[in-house]
């Protein structure tokens, strides 16, 4: 929700965009009725709230990594780069193959707050083509219709069917993908 409101600040009819378009003489960007920028806009602010999380991860697994494999590789004549791919890598790898199983098990399931509340699809319904995900849609089901986007009433079954289908293939997905692991290296594998 505070992306959301975040985004509503920059993005609004009197957010900080328009009021910069508005003082340079320019017409203002309707972003919240036009769905053209909402592609790009939504991979902006995933990435702006995904990658702190993913770099704290990362972070606390090269920190735990003994600094005297580094000064012995510098003693051996190695540069950083050489360190990373001979020291970094292989020994955080198991932390890299855990964040691909998981996001591969998740690739059906959206952010649905990212979907929901930075777009604000409840106020207008203009943006729906392009913001509509498996998660807004079985949402909007379970509300008993669409948000103004003159859709009318999507049956519950068809909700439940999609959450089902979301559950399974990401099932079927995260089991291939580790079996995969597991034959290139059992040890790197979650079961």
């Amino acid at each position: 929700m505070i992306v959301g409101y975040i985004a509503y600040a920059l993005l609004g009819a009197n957010g900080f965009i328009n009021t910069a378009l508005k003082e340079a003489a320019l017409d203002p960007f309707p972003f919240y009725t036009k769905p053209d920028p909402w592609r790009l806009i939504l991979i902006v602010a995933n990435l702006w709230g995904g990658v702190g999380f993913g770099t704290i991860i990362y972070l606390a697994g090269m920190i735990g990594i003994n600094p005297e494999f580094y000064e012995a590789a510098q003693l051996d004549g190695a540069n950083k780069f050489q360190q990373i791919v001979s020291i970094t890598l292989p020994l955080i790898s198991y932390l890299i193959v855990i964040q691909i199983l998981l996001a591969v098990g998740r690739i059906f399931f959206a952010n649905f707050g990212l979907f929901y509340f930075v777009p604000q699809v409840w106020r207008n319904g203009a943006l729906l083509p392009v913001v509509d995900v498996i998660d807004t849609f079985v949402f909007r089901a379970l509300q008993g219709g669409s948000f103004q986007a003159g859709a009318g009433v999507v049956k519950l079954g068809m909700a439940a069917a999609a959450g089902f289908y979301q559950s399974v293939v990401g099932l079927i997905l995260i089991v291939s993908a580790n079996l995969i692991v597991r034959k290139i290296s059992a040890e790197h594998s979650l079961f």
